[in-house]
């Protein structure tokens, strides 16, 4: 049994193990018949680049062969409001068919909760069909070497700008909680297109750290900055200490009294569920018990495992059914708690947003498919990734894919920064 901090609900995680139940053959001949030949949508609610486009293809790669039928698994990113636009999707008209399945940030799941009458969420998380989660979630929040702030004490008297996602996103709602309760001096620039813009944000000096940042994440794609001083991390954010940093100190750790801690608690449960997998409301229960018992067998496959390490990601699975449980949890708080975590969400002083940049430009070369682009910006060779969901592409006003990109076209072009991802790109 594993109980979670004062005030929250315990749950008995060895109860969660995903049901050893053996496919009766009526159920293994319908569930193939359904999924042979057909291609199912592995649906990420970000932008491409981050942990959750990483884990996405991830399983896409690994699991379809464990799904009866042996499906062909595509993936489709969906960015937007910080994976908002996918779950509202899902919720409103999702194929309910096992046709699709993917992978949203976490915090967005939370949002009809700590938002109430203001949520842009239309969803209940606890509808939808969960098929499991591949790691649970450690958040760090992190400081580049150039910013006054060395310390988490420091962020009590010296300001720290912060860039942030969607207004629901856990890299903008935790600063404001923080800020809220604890005093901290978080300034927020939000709107960037995905996380892997705002770490390129901090690198050029736009912004000074992030107040929230997966640890898995930070592993994969940051740790030689941590090492060699140019990233400092301040504190960590869940239930418990990650095994890999006993010595960062714990947000709850920060709390002055009870009430604060249990609040903390309620705030911090999202990191419980992680990068969890989910298809929309009302699949055929047969189609998700397969669904579920081939996430396991993917997260369980050597191949997977050693893709996974390749990439600097942890697998730590989490059920389907423990999924279920944690949300019923987090969604039966008292609505006193719910009230207070409201509250302490809100930006108290009036957000900024980012800033893309804007050239007029011809395009000097094309790569990945139209998928990466380069162009001088004031004579400078800068590049720039492209989405065919993300990126606003047209030639002579007309829509077109990345793939129809070429060398020489005279384009205007807004970007977030070399490397970073492209909104728009308008060519003649």
């Amino acid at each position: 049994m594993k109980c979670q901090h004062m005030g929250l609900v315990c749950v008995a995680t060895a109860a969660f193990a995903i049901l050893a139940v053996p496919f009766t053959s009526a159920f293994a001949q319908s569930v193939e018949s359904f999924y042979k030949g057909k291609s199912v949508t592995v649906a990420i609610g970000t932008g491409v680049g981050g942990s959750h486009d990483q884990y996405g293809r991830l399983v896409a790669r690994h699991m379809g062969k464990y799904i009866p039928g042996q499906p062909n698994l595509v993936v489709k990113n969906y960015p937007g409001a910080g994976g908002m636009a996918l779950a509202n999707t899902y919720w409103v008209q999702g194929p309910k068919d096992g046709s699709s399945f993917g992978v949203i940030n976490r915090a967005i799941m939370f949002e009809p909760l700590f938002n109430a009458k203001a949520a842009k969420g239309l969803f209940d998380p606890r509808q939808f069909s969960w098929l499991g989660a591949t790691d649970t979630v450690i958040s760090v929040a992190v400081a580049w070497h150039t910013s006054p702030v060395r310390s988490w004490q420091d962020l009590r008297d010296k300001e720290l700008i912060v860039g942030a996602v969607g207004a629901a996103s856990g890299t903008t709602k935790e600063a404001y909680v923080m800020n809220n309760m604890l005093g901290f001096k978080y300034k927020v620039i939000m709107g960037y297109p995905g996380g892997s813009d705002v770490d390129l944000a901090m690198e050029r000096g736009e912004i000074n750290g992030r107040a929230n940042l997966a640890y898995g994440g930070l592993k994969n794609r940051n740790m030689d900055q941590v090492k060699d001083g140019r990233l400092i991390i301040l504190y960590q954010m869940g239930l418990e200490r990650h095994p890999e940093m006993p010595d960062v100190p714990l947000v709850l750790d920060f709390a002055r009294n009870d009430e604060e801690r249990r609040l903390l608690a309620l705030n911090f449960l999202p990191s419980e569920v992680g990068y969890a997998f989910l298809a929309p409301p009302e699949v055929p229960k047969d189609r998700v018990l397969a669904l579920r018992v081939a996430f396991k067998q993917a997260t369980d496959d050597p191949e997977m495992r050693n893709d996974a390490a390749k990439q600097r990601l942890d697998i730590n699975y989490v059920s389907g059914e423990k999924l279920e449980a944690l949300f019923a949890q987090a969604y039966s708080a008292s609505p006193e708690m719910v009230s207070r975590i409201i509250e302490l969400s809100q930006p108290r002083i009036q957000e900024v947003m980012a800033k893309a940049m804007v050239v007029k430009t011809s395009l000097t070369g094309i790569g990945k498919g139209g998928r990466d682009i380069t162009f001088n910006d004031g004579g400078k060779k800068t590049e720039a990734r492209v989405s065919a969901e993300e990126t606003q592409i047209t030639k002579a006003g007309q829509k077109i894919e990345p793939d129809a990109l070429s060398a020489g076209m005279a384009c205007e072009i807004t970007y977030f920064g070399d490397k970073g991802s492209a909104s728009k790109i308008s060519c003649d």
